[in-house]
């Protein structure tokens, strides 16, 4: 195991994290881990940050933020989230 994809729907969108094999391990343990992405959504740039299991054990929430909006784009659990272990 390597790298551990964790991919959301937002909007039309799909937008992935990806975490190392250490931080998937602390995240499955139910530590929580909050991890930064920026990424593009209709053409303008946004950091997505995901929350793992910072609402409770086995939550993912991922929030959206520009310099001038902020917001909720994905609040589940970890298993409602694509994950590929490569």
């Amino acid at each position: 195991m390597g790298i551990v994809s964790v991919t959301v729907q937002i909007g039309y969108e799909s937008h992935t994290a990806e975490l190392t094999e250490a931080e998937w391990r602390a995240v499955k343990g139910g530590k929580a881990l909050t991890k930064d992405v920026e990424s593009y959504y209709e053409g303008e740039t946004f950091t997505y940050s995901y929350s793992f299991n910072g609402g409770g054990e086995d939550t993912l929430c991922v929030y959206y933020s520009t310099d001038e909006d902020f917001g909720d784009g994905f609040i589940g659990r970890i298993e409602d989230a694509m994950v590929d272990i490569s």
